[in-house]
């Protein structure tokens, strides 16, 4: 009996730390030194939220799984129950087909009763509806700082600090910084959509939000389109859980509200991005004396023979 508890413990722990290895190594980075950079601090908080939405849904729920199975082998320890059937994840029958059910499927079979799913699936939506709140809070952080790189550097031309040439240059700069901020802020916009889709299947499967069935087919081409029918979920959740099927169903309408709000975000992040771009960064009234005039080169004038307009040539 020992021995056996003893084995599954070790089991379920290494497990957990191998997924816990698999997290904290491979931080994605902008692939150049950027120490000097004055928006670093805003910049690392924004790939904190890269890395959390880079990560595959399934994997924090094995990792759940990996933790529930050790809670399993100490609970028949101390039960006196089989420790094998302790530490097993019961199957649960009903998988659904499409686009974005892998999330589902797999919390489904590894949960084993309906409490444990439904927990799952609203711990799981929490967590990225605040780290989606994270992800707004960075992205406002990192457009004011660099909006004031750009202001810095146009008002030191102004002041004749620095000269049109230095501006320009350091404007480009800014400008190449932008578009990696920008790369970084699409692939967390994408990766945001990809879940918020698992998690909208999951929600429609256990009853927390409205789903519907694609028409059925007719053969009759001139007849009118059948409405969508509702979907009916997988999980019919009992009394006890709907407690907490109504809060998935709020949690959800949070990562909606939240998700639009990081996409508008990554938007006026590609609009500062635009207004720094070529000589668009230098175009208008910030130069002195001479509101409308760019720092475009301005082509030299044709040269004139020495007699001027000459008459009677």
């Amino acid at each position: 009996m020992r021995s056996k508890l003893l084995r599954y413990t070790a089991i379920a722990v290494v497990g957990a730390g191998l997924l816990s290895a698999c997290q904290t190594t491979g931080s994605n980075k902008y692939g150049y030194d950027y120490s000097a950079d004055v928006c670093k601090v805003q910049r690392d908080r924004l790939l904190e939220q890269q890395d959390y939405f880079a990560e595959d849904l399934i994997k924090g729920v094995v990792g759940g799984a990996a933790v529930g199975a050790l809670a399993g082998v100490l609970g028949a320890a101390i039960t006196g129950g089989d420790i094998g059937e302790g530490a097993a994840i019961g199957a649960i029958s009903g998988a659904v087909a499409g686009a974005g059910a892998a999330y589902f499927n797999h919390v489904l079979k590894e949960s084993g009763n309906q409490s444990r799913l439904l927990s799952t699936i609203l711990l799981d939506m929490e967590s990225d509806a605040e780290r989606l709140a994270r992800t707004q809070r960075a992205l406002d952080a990192l457009i004011a700082c660099r909006r004031g790189e750009a202001q810095t550097i146009r008002a030191n031309v102004r002041a004749g600090t620095i000269d049109a040439a230095t501006g320009r240059t350091q404007m480009a700069t800014l400008n190449k910084k932008l578009r990696e901020d920008l790369r970084v802020a699409r692939e967390i916009n994408g990766n945001v959509a990809e879940r918020r889709t698992e998690f909208r299947v999951a929600a429609v499967q256990v009853g927390a939000v409205p789903g519907s069935r694609p028409p059925p087919r007719t053969s009759v081409s001139s007849a009118p389109p059948a409405a969508a029918t509702a979907a009916r979920p997988t999980v019919q959740v009992t009394a006890e859980n709907k407690p907490t099927q109504a809060k998935i169903g709020q949690t959800y309408t949070t990562l909606e509200k939240r998700s639009v709000a990081v996409d508008s975000k990554v938007t006026e992040l590609a609009s500062l991005e635009q207004s720094t771009a070529g000589d668009g960064g230098f175009s208008t009234s910030w130069l002195p004396g001479a509101p409308a005039i760019s720092l475009a080169v301005t082509p030299m004038p044709a040269k004139v023979g020495a007699c001027g307009v000459c008459s009677g040539s």
